[in-house]
């Protein structure tokens, strides 16, 4: 088995119906896997196993933090 470390940095913002929400600094999340290390947006640089690898261990190990933000703010921001 490989641990996976997670880091990332958000802040808390009201959303339009009155929650208060994460808003995840996406440049600042950060993946350990073993000695490699990923910044999110690097990740669909290192290939779709691992990309899909890292996904799955972030869906079961922060189900809480994925419940409250969307798939596309997880995703790298677009050039």
């Amino acid at each position: 088995n490989t641990t996976l470390h997670v880091k990332f940095w958000y802040d808390h913002v009201e959303g339009n119906d009155g929650k208060i929400h994460w808003k995840i600094r996406k440049r600042d999340i950060k993946y350990e896997v073993g000695r490699a290390y990923f910044r999110l947006e690097n990740l669909l640089d290192v290939g779709p196993h691992i990309c899909k690898s890292l996904f799955n261990a972030v869906v079961e190990n922060l189900t809480v933090f994925l419940d409250q933000v969307s798939f596309d703010e997880m995703m790298p921001e677009k050039l």
